[in-house]
């Protein structure tokens, strides 16, 4: 199974410290990325995580800031911050 934890529009499906664009703030206000790893890997599945580069939310994605956004990037996929594989 490979889930797609960040599209392009910028929503996550996971708990993130930097943003609020989140499921968390759903109304299913869950970690369905965490939840959906831990029932694959005990059912010994494989488990993958796509997450996408682009962020169509972000305000300096793809503007003169883009520096911004790139950090803001590397923040979502350093340990803790996005999720692990």
């Amino acid at each position: 199974m490979v889930l797609t934890t960040k599209h392009h529009d910028g929503f996550c499906l996971f708990d993130s410290k930097l943003t609020a664009y989140t499921i968390m703030n759903s109304p299913f206000h869950r970690d369905v990325t965490k939840e959906l790893s831990d029932a694959v890997r005990k059912a010994r599945l494989r488990w993958g995580e796509y997450f996408t580069g682009p962020d169509w939310h972000y305000p300096d994605y793809d503007t003169e800031n883009h520096a911004k956004f790139v950090e803001h990037f590397r923040g979502q996929v350093a340990l803790g911050s996005a999720p692990r594989l």
